[in-house]
Order: structure tokens, then C-alpha cells, then sequence
């Protein structure tokens, strides 16, 4: 772009308003109004959740059953080749089982994106209006 001879200005206004008092203020209104979405998208999702949690959990106690059964007990040192398949099995279903970690987190961070996004939104709109107002006064 600099080729081209136009100029890269860095926008400064968003880091000019968080240091305003007047964000700090409208900050406190969009955390309410945030707040009672994320209670409504939350009582959506929560049953998909709670199970997300349940299986991550069984994973990872699987997982660690199976690392207990190995290097604890040593079942495949007394048990042999079926001591090893017990173990490898319950380590497997165990990692299976945890994968859904990766869409939970996937989920918190969409659902932090979107809590950030509009309260950012909501923010500009009340600066706008805060702006617009002093503009008609005089």
C-alpha cells in the first residue's frame, strides 16, 4: 500500500476512548446487558455442555485408570499379551473419549469472542450517541 502512495494512518480512537472516563462508564452498562444474553445463550447450551463436560471427564479418568493399570498394578508385566490389550484399551477409549476438549474449548472462546464483540458494539453505539448529542447543543 505504501507503494501506491497512500499512507497507512493507525487508527487511534478505540484506545482514546478506553482511556475516557465516559467508556469506563458506558463499560459498566454493557456488562450488564452483556450478562443477561450470556444467561440466555448459556441456558441453551447447557445441556450440551454438561455432557461435553461428563464424557471429557470419563476420558480422562479412563485414561488415567489406564496409565494406573499399567505402571501401578503392572497388569501387562503379570497378565501378558491380555494385561497389554486392557491397558492400551482403556488409554485409547480414554483419548477418544477427551477429544471432545478441543469443541469445548472452541465453545468458550466463541462464546468470550461474542461477549467482547458486543460489548465493544454497544460501547461505539453509546459513544455515538454521547458524540451526537454535544454536536447538537451547539
Amino acid at each position: 500500500m505504501l507503494d501506491q502512495g497512500v499512507l497507512w494512518v493507525p487508527d487511534y480512537s478505540q484506545k482514546a476512548r478506553e482511556c475516557s472516563g465516559e467508556y469506563r462508564l458506558h463499560q459498566g452498562a454493557t456488562m450488564a446487558t452483556a450478562s443477561t444474553s450470556d444467561k440466555d445463550s448459556q441456558s441453551r447450551l447447557s445441556p450440551q455442555i454438561f455432557w461435553l463436560k461428563l464424557v471429557m471427564f470419563l476420558g480422562f479418568g479412563l485414561f488415567l485408570f489406564g496409565h494406573y493399570l499399567w505402571v501401578g498394578l503392572k497388569l501387562p508385566e503379570t497378565m501378558g499379551v491380555p494385561g497389554i490389550m486392557i491397558v492400551a484399551g482403556c488409554c485409547a477409549v480414554g483419548l477418544i473419549l477427551s477429544l471432545p476438549t478441543k469443541i469445548y474449548l472452541t465453545l468458550l472462546l466463541m462464546q468470550r469472542e461474542a461477549v467482547v464483540r458486543s460489548r465493544l458494539q454497544s460501547a461505539a453505539s453509546d459513544n455515538n450517541n454521547v458524540g451526537s448529542s454535544n454536536n447538537d447543543a451547539t
